[in-house]
């Protein structure tokens, strides 16, 4: 398991999980701003919530951003350019894929 992956993976165990009045659950990580999900079902809002932890931090580190420390997993400063893949880290256009 990369780095990101298991810091996502880490993500969604501090994860914040609301029904809406409307049906369906919300879900957001404190310190993620942006990085929420909804979804039919919690299992659903997980899943959905996994994805985008991954595409947000996989982002934030290509340009820079402070990503929280998570589980003692640091991204930040040379940590998380590992994680990346060899495509992200030589070509910072390229779709994170």
């Amino acid at each position: 398991m990369n780095t990101i992956e298991s810091w996502a993976n880490q993500a969604v165990h501090n994860a914040v999980y609301t029904d809406l009045d409307e049906g369906g659950v919300f879900g957001r990580v404190p310190g993620c701003p942006g990085a929420v999900a909804v979804a039919a079902t919690l299992p659903e809002a997980e899943t959905e919530l996994l994805s985008v932890l991954r595409e947000w931090a996989e982002l934030g580190v290509k340009v820079g951003n402070t990503i929280p420390v998570l589980g003692g997993i640091d991204l930040n400063a040379g940590g998380g350019s590992d994680a990346l893949p060899e495509r992200a880290r030589s070509d910072p256009l390229s779709p994170i894929s």
